[in-house]
């Protein structure tokens, strides 16, 4: 059974709007940066630390999230060249704007949790060696996380854990669910 976090946790909804061409790129990723820095403000008295998943590409949240005397903390799992391929669509700017965002944003955090020792290298952070902390341990605790319902018992159920974009098997994730629906 896990524990209702409804109180601890907050969302916070983005509009995406997909439009192709540098400019409006360039505009759509400012504007996401404006929606959750709002965001970022409308709930920093609710929050300690702020975690910045997926990298440094938020500065401006991570500027409002300092003015509001918070931690702030980026996790990054890929390096800026990796990260901005994964970017599509509105969001995806160019990699030099991209880098500066992110090296910005590396001066500004409190701390950078890394997947790997790797990135230290990939996204230059030996400046930034005291803010680093290495994320070793990606794994299930099974002694936490047991089945305890026999197979034969257990009810049809799917889930899916992951960011939901094609990297992570999404579109595949969906194809899967309505082969097993027609069934």
């Amino acid at each position: 059974e896990f524990e209702d976090l409804s109180d601890h946790v907050r969302l916070i909804p983005i509009k995406n709007n997909k439009f192709g061409n540098i400019i409006t790129r360039c505009l759509n990723y400012l504007w996401l940066q404006i929606q959750i820095a709002f965001g970022v403000a409308k709930n920093s008295k609710h929050v300690d630390v702020w975690i910045f998943f997926g990298g440094g590409g938020l500065l401006l949240p991570l500027i409002i999230a300092k003015l509001f005397r918070k931690k702030a903390v980026l996790s990054m799992t890929v390096s800026v060249e990796q990260s901005n391929q994964h970017i599509q669509g509105a969001y995806r700017i160019p990699l030099k704007i991209n880098s500066v965002i992110i090296n910005l944003s590396f001066l500004f955090a409190d701390g950078i949790f890394l997947a790997n020792e790797n990135l230290i290298h990939q996204c230059n952070l030996t400046s930034y060696a005291k803010k680093v902390s290495i994320a070793y341990e990606h794994y299930i605790d099974f002694d936490k996380f047991t089945c305890s319902t026999p197979f034969q018992e257990r009810s049809n159920c799917v889930g899916f854990v992951g960011r939901l974009s094609a990297e992570k098997g999404i579109e595949n994730f969906v194809m899967a669910v309505d082969l097993l629906r027609d069934s």
